[in-house]
């Protein structure tokens, strides 16, 4: 997904220290204002409630209110249920 940033997805982490303050990597200046800001939306991993897996544009809701979208979904053989990945308001 090409409108996300690795501060959404939860990784900045991977951007090596010195990288970052440098800032000499594509997509420095999108990504060190991201880091500056916080994100407005953040990666979460859930596991729905029903024994149906949430799949891709599935709203992702908390006390009747939405707060996100699931962007993939299915089985967790690991869990024995399904599981998602979205992204959620950061508020």
């Amino acid at each position: 997904d090409t409108t996300r940033d690795p501060v959404e997805a939860d990784l900045a982490w991977v951007i090596q220290k010195k990288r970052r303050e440098r800032a000499d990597f594509p997509g420095a200046e999108r990504i060190m204002k991201a880091l500056a800001a916080g994100p407005a939306e953040v990666r979460v991993g859930i596991q729905p409630l029903e024994r149906a897996p949430a799949r891709e544009g599935t709203v992702i809701e908390v006390g009747g209110e939405a707060v996100g979208i699931v962007t993939s979904g299915g089985f967790g053989p690991s869990v024995d249920a399904p599981i998602a990945m979205g992204y959620v308001r950061a508020d």
